[in-house]
């Protein structure tokens, strides 16, 4: 058997490390975004559109490396790794853009992005390869990136990768510590969601963000608190 030419880390992170892994990648996810780009105005369409999936997948590291951070057993430690260097683990909020424009403005309008019998993360990833490579499809079809992908495609792409982008915010070990104190691991329901809030409550109360809680409220759909009576 053949030795590995480099190890994979599978193990427990520090709130250093995680919020190292994390600026890693969001600077690597615009490096990338950069890249492809310029080949979209070379009119490379194609190249461009793989290199913003590349895009995509980088900036879903971020919300796994928080996992990592906060898993509690062995056994979900090894498969939030896993998920790490699956390319359709990353890639799954690619469809953010198509459900803003469809009117999504809360939390619950986002379910789409993980659910997990959505196709939509290996639509993704066959994209990205039918965007490098040639293949021999149904009834002896050749497919070729310049006919599959068109500039349309690549520049939803694109525009897709843009948003994931997000703020040009550095994450710092108090975020990485404050979401370790507040979220843990990730659960669904309002417990899940009260957890996000006491979290951004936090960071908002160290001067970390600066989002309004409101708006914080608002998106996890949430009620406003209730002011007291007189």
């Amino acid at each position: 058997m053949k030795t590995p030419l480099l190890a994979q880390y599978r193990g427990r992170l520090s709130a250093q490390q995680a919020a190292d892994g994390i600026n890693a990648a969001k600077e690597n996810a615009e490096r990338l975004h950069a890249d492809a780009q310029l080949l979209f105005d070379a009119e490379r369409y194609q190249s461009a559109c793989a290199l913003a999936v590349l895009s995509i997948e980088e900036s879903g590291k971020p919300a796994i490396l928080r996992r990592i951070a906060t898993v509690a057993s062995d056994e979900g430690l090894k498969k939030i790794w896993r998920e790490y260097r699956t390319h359709t683990a990353k890639n799954i909020a690619w469809i953010v853009t198509d459900l803003a424009a469809s009117g999504a403005r809360q939390l619950e309008d986002l379910a789409l992005i993980v659910d997990q019998t959505s196709d939509h993360p290996e639509l993704l990833d066959v994209l990205k390869q039918l965007s490098l490579y040639t293949d021999c499809v149904a009834n002896v079809n050749w497919s070729k990136p310049s006919v599959v992908v068109d500039a349309d495609m690549a520049r939803r792409i694109l525009i897709a990768a843009k948003v994931l982008l997000g703020r040009k915010t550095v994450c710092t070990p108090r975020e990485i510590e404050l979401w370790m104190e507040h979220v843990g691991p990730r659960e669904d329901g309002l417990e899940s969601k009260l957890k996000v809030l006491h979290f951004y409550e936090a960071m908002i109360g160290e001067g970390l963000v600066d989002t309004p809680i409101e708006q914080v409220r608002a998106f996890l759909g949430l009620a406003p608190p209730e002011q007291p009576a007189g």
